[in-house]
């Protein structure tokens, strides 16, 4: 099993431990660069860009206007039965500013609509920007192959928070609080991080005694 960077920190009680970390971490930059987004960066960059794939018109995905995704959405066939679209999709995008002119796009068309992958109320197009211009291209690849491959259990267990490192570039903290462990999906996506060389860590948090 993967072993990740452990860092221990030992801080002041508060209600959520991720945001204490964030604190931690944005106090000890210059500005704030540390983001609570636990699953919804990756997987709204996602929804946003394969959109014309997750609402495609096939035969039986809709059968109502208020659906907010396929039926097949988690059928073991949602790829095959996408597949000249997904191939599009990728052919599409080459490098971050590619992702980021659809993002754009589709936020301006699409913004308020219902996405299973997007939640609109924790994505801002300005933070999504900002972290185009920090995670390399190979990375957001990796991770959208990921959650595609299996879009029921892939979408959760992502690192809590999102790190822009003052030098540049970018780390994926994920925090426990005390008596806190690793759930399984959190465990695979590091050691799928660990594979593909994206920065991560587990930072484990005690409360100092008053």
């Amino acid at each position: 099993t993967h072993q990740p960077e452990i860092e221990d920190l030992d801080l002041l009680h508060e209600d959520s431990v991720e945001l204490a970390v964030a604190t931690y971490y944005n106090t000890s930059a210059s500005e704030s660069s540390c983001y609570y987004l636990e699953n919804t960066l990756f997987n709204g960059v996602f929804g946003l860009l394969f959109w014309d794939v997750i609402f495609a018109p096939l035969p039986g995905a809709f059968f109502n206007p208020f659906q907010y995704r396929p039926s097949d959405f988690y059928a073991p066939d949602f790829n095959e039965r996408r597949a000249d679209l997904i191939d599009q999709t990728w052919s599409s995008i080459q490098s971050t500013d590619q992702i980021g002119e659809i993002i754009k796009q589709r936020w301006t068309q699409k913004h308020g609509l219902m996405n299973p992958l997007v939640h609109w109320s924790y994505l801002e197009l300005e933070l999504i920007e900002r972290a185009l211009e920090r995670i390399e291209f190979a990375h957001w690849r990796a991770i959208f192959e990921r959650i595609l491959r299996d879009l029921r259990n892939n979408r959760a267990g992502f690192p809590d928070l999102v790190f822009f490192t003052p030098k540049g570039g970018y780390l994926l903290i994920e925090v426990k609080g005390p008596g806190d462990s690793l759930q399984k999906n959190q465990q695979r996506w590091m050691q799928y991080f660990s594979e593909h060389g994206i920065p991560h860590r587990l930072t484990r948090v005690t409360w100092k005694q008053n």
